[in-house]
Order: C-alpha cells, then structure tokens, then sequence
C-alpha cells in the first residue's frame, strides 16, 4: 500500500498525538509525507539522531542565516551561536525576566478587573511581544509592527490571512526598513540580538540583508512560539487541575504539546533512516511532539524546544517567560468562556482565541 502523511489536515492539527502513534506502530518511525513534502520523523531516538547532526541534516532556511546564526560552518560561527545563546539564556538576562514578570501582573490585573476577555489578544501575544523586543533588542513599538508583519505572513503562508498581498508586502517592506534601521543605529542593548549581528555587520563578517534576514527570522519565530506557549499555559490553568507551582505547570504542558509540531531539516546526503532511505536534497520533518511520545512524561518536554547543535536559542527564556505568566495568575481564578479556536498554522500548535472568564482568587493558590 502507498501512502503518505498530510500534516496540514485538521486532523493531523487537532489530535494529531494519537493518529501519528498510530501510523508510527502500524508503519514504522519514518514516513512519506505529503502536505508539507518530506519524510516525517516520529521517534524520539531518531528525532535525536537527525537533529544531533547538522552536517546530514541541514537548518538553513535562508543563505547566510544557518551558517553564521547556528553554527553549521567553522568556528567562527559556533562562537556566533554561543553569543546568541548567552543572549538569550534566561539566567544571563534577570532584567528581561524581571520586566516580563511585572508585565505579567500588571497585565493579569487588568485581566481580572475586566471579568476576563480574549487572553491570547491580550495576555499572552503582548507577553510574547515584550519578551521578543528584549531578546533582539528593539523597542515595544518596534516589535508591534514585526508582529503585525509576521501574522500577516504566517497567514499568508497557511492560508489563513485575509489580508490582500499589497498588503503584507506593504507590512513585509516596514518590517524590512524597521530592522535595517534599528541595525544600523547606535546605542544597541548589550547581548542582544541586534547587537551580535550589527556589530557583525561592522566588522564586514556578515551583510546587513543576512543580518536583517536573521533578525526577521528570530522575531517570527519568537513571537509566534512564544504566544503558543503562553496560552497554552493559560488553558491549562483554566481546564486542569492545576498543580500550585508554576514550573510543574509549564513543564506539564510542554511535555503534552510543543509549540512547534515539527522542525523541517534537508537532507545534505542520500543516507538511511530507520530503515527508510532518505535521498539528497530531501526534506526532513522531525515531529516534535509525535516524537516525545517515546519519552517518559518528565522528559516528554526536553524535546519541545527541539535538540542538539540547531536547538532554539531562547528556550530557557521562553520557559522563564512561562513561569512568570503562571506566577502571575497565582491571585486568579481562571475558566473557558466558551471552546477556543485553534490557530489556523500547520506548523505552530497555538490558539487563535482563547476565551476565558477571570475573577480573584479568594484564597491561597492550590489545586482545584
């Protein structure tokens, strides 16, 4: 029987867990894939394997941008990808993780004086959204307007976009004009992101359109990943039994979804996977959360944030921004205010609404 994989289905999207365990037991770890193109990865060894080796398996999802931000080439770039990761390493930014906490509180705040409200518009993208401007190093403003590009692009992609194409090629020219200037300014925040690839812009190691190239990449990734997360941990307050520290709340829903379903590598040679040949040139899809289901619960969401050498740089800061969320909920009675909307993305497992009703907590935080 021929057959391939349709990760694009609404199926695949809305309880994909159980259908890829299935197709895994019944077929086999490495399989055909049609929507996106590829051969799509469901095991946790095998997704270690592939993302371990970044010669076979390469990330480069635009020229320049691999090479010098994720250290595949020389050592010059390994040590780019170890500045990028001290940038973004929650412990090495307590200021960042500071801000985010006092903007959760006030926001959550907010939240509950108001009875409650759409939380992904307004918990948890404007949480991404400062957590973003501090990781690249641009102003709130500034970021706004990368966010308005990047749904607008997403949604482009997938489909989902109702915006006419001037239009997201207008946004895609502000977005592009924003990062070049802010590259090009003085006065970059030490360790951020724009400080790394400015200063690499400087000193001629990289072009100021790869260095703008990396920035939008890093903000779309960001932004749409960390708003998945964030609501994410708000559904779970508002439809678990939450346990009382916020850490097991984020470690609890990681290890049940990543924000990203899959990371897409290609093929640098023709080589055998599983037992499947795999051709040169061919995309390789490693299903992040179909391949946790290999892993014990503690260590389902080691592999949320991907793995090995091409692992997101800002998943210690994500997971920080998370804490801090659910730690501002602590005063918070949280429940659904109807079912919530998936977005409307192949590849980020996220809410488009997430409508929740919110009243004060009247005593101590502990499970309900």
């Amino acid at each position: 029987m021929t057959f391939a994989v349709d990760l694009s289905h609404a199926g695949a999207r809305r309880d994909g867990g159980e259908r890829l365990r299935w197709l895994r037991r019944s077929f086999g770890p490495v399989l055909p894939c049609a929507r996106p193109a590829g051969m799509v990865v469901l095991s946790a060894e095998l997704a270690r394997q592939a993302l371990a080796d970044p010669a076979r398996y390469s990330s480069s999802i635009m020229a320049g941008a691999d090479a010098y931000l994720l250290g595949a080439d020389g050592p010059a770039h390994r040590q780019a990808r170890r500045g990028v990761l001290a940038s973004l390493r929650a412990p090495a930014d307590p200021a960042g993780v500071v801000r985010s906490g006092a903007r959760a509180r006030r926001l959550v705040g907010r939240f509950v004086a108001a009875g409650g409200g759409e939380a992904v518009t307004v918990l948890a993208r404007p949480l991404a959204q400062l957590a973003a401007a501090r990781v690249i190093g641009v102003s709130v403003p500034t970021i706004r307007g990368l966010a308005r590009w990047a749904q607008a692009a997403v949604g482009a992609a997938t489909g989902g976009s109702t915006a006419a194409p001037a239009d997201v090629a207008a946004l895609s020219a502000q977005a592009t004009a924003d990062v070049r200037a802010a590259l090009l300014a003085g006065g970059r925040r030490p360790g951020s992101l724009l400080d790394l690839t400015g200063t690499a812009v400087a000193d001629g190691t990289l072009s100021l359109d790869a260095a703008v190239e990396i920035v939008l990449l890093v903000a779309l990734a960001t932004l749409d990943t960390t708003t998945a997360l964030l609501a994410a941990c708000l559904h779970e307050l508002a439809s678990a039994q939450p346990v009382a520290v916020p850490d097991e709340v984020v470690a609890a829903v990681l290890a049940a979804r990543s924000p990203v379903r899959f990371v897409r590598r290609v093929a640098t040679e023709t080589h055998t996977l599983g037992g499947t040949a795999i051709g040169a040139g061919q995309p390789v899809l490693v299903h992040l959360r179909a391949s946790a289901d290999d892993l014990p619960p503690a260590d389902a969401g080691r592999l949320a944030f991907g793995a090995g050498p091409h692992a997101c740089p800002g998943a210690s800061l994500a997971r920080a921004v998370a804490v801090a969320t659910v730690a501002a909920c602590a005063g918070a009675w949280l429940t659904l205010n109807g079912p919530p909307t998936n977005a409307d993305s192949v590849q980020i497992d996220g809410y488009a609404r997430l409508p929740l009703r919110a009243a004060r907590r009247p005593g101590p935080w502990e499970p309900r």
